[in-house]
């Protein structure tokens, strides 16, 4: 294998060999992953891709094997007998997948993709704030930027606060609120501070978090907020204070958060964060 190649492995589909309920990576590749490395894989069919799948990833005495998540990429890719899949790890737990059937082509799973997306908006109403557990829609194009008329990053710094402060009570219940939070996906939770909302404009990430989850590289994410579904794109930071910032400052104001809030960001899918606004007071409404 030349040095500029990614590594790949295949994999052939088929019930008796139980690679529809779970599948074993060849040992011998496990050299390519690091044992450091988080528990989750991210698996799409590479850059173009709509979707990405998240499925858990979990060593034992016999071996390595994609367990929770992978049912649902059998089933959303209407994989059978003798399908043939072409594995490449693009690092940091990512894999990109081609697709073949027994005629040799590769094959169409469009439809079925929209089937799911339709029946998981379907559902929605049911299971607000809960995103499906491993179909994921990323967005290529660039949405959620700010119009022009809004106002410039020097203009809102240092901006006072539009409500009164929390007592404690209200304190204790909004945190109370956020840990009860659950989620298949990794996130983690971040109160707000004065200097994330009126000075600095700038909202740090767990150092764990980033390390296990977060690219080494800058990088644009975009903020699908779980209730509007509305989009903004944050400039992932790395470094000794992982952050995001711009962009951050449009999504402050557009949802008028406050010193005392809480965020949740939930990692969906590949640069992808759905976020869950958690307010101490509720006195104040986002505006759109």
């Amino acid at each position: 294998m030349r040095s500029d190649m990614k590594p790949e492995f295949f994999k052939i589909i088929h019930a008796d060999l139980f690679t529809t309920e779970q599948l074993r990576i060849p040992p011998d590749f496990l050299k390519h992953i690091s044992k450091d490395e988080s528990g989750i894989a991210v698996i799409d069919e590479g850059p173009d891709a709509t979707y990405s799948w998240h499925v858990q990833f979990c060593r034992t005495e016999d071996g390595m094997f994609l367990t929770d998540g992978w049912k649902d990429f059998v089933r959303d890719h209407s994989l059978g007998k003798y399908d043939f899949l072409v594995f490449r790890y693009e690092g940091n737990m990512y894999f990109t997948v081609a697709i073949f059937d027994q005629t040799g082509c590769q094959k169409d799973v469009g439809f079925n993709k929209r089937m799911h997306q339709k029946l998981g908006s379907s559902s929605g109403g049911k299971h607000r704030g809960r995103p499906l557990k491993t179909l994921i829609e990323v967005p290529r194009r660039r949405v959620g930027r700010p119009p022009k008329d809004l106002p410039l990053l020097s203009q809102v710094r240092g901006r006072s606060p539009s409500r009164r402060m929390p007592t404690e009570k209200e304190k204790a219940d909004v945190w109370k609120a956020a840990t009860a939070f659950t989620s298949c996906f990794p996130y983690f939770i971040r109160p707000l501070y004065a200097s994330s909302v009126y000075i600095s404009y700038v909202v740090n990430i767990p150092a764990d978090f980033a390390r296990t989850y977060l690219p080494t590289r800058k990088t644009e994410f975009v903020l699908e907020d779980h209730l509007s579904g509305r989009f903004w794109t944050l400039n992932f930071n790395p470094g000794t204070l992982n952050s995001f910032s711009g962009g951050w400052p449009t999504f402050v104001l557009d949802n008028q958060l406050e010193a005392g809030d809480i965020c949740i960001f939930e990692l969906t899918g590949k640069w992808r964060m759905r976020i869950h606004i958690f307010r101490a007071c509720q006195t104040t409404k986002a505006h759109f």
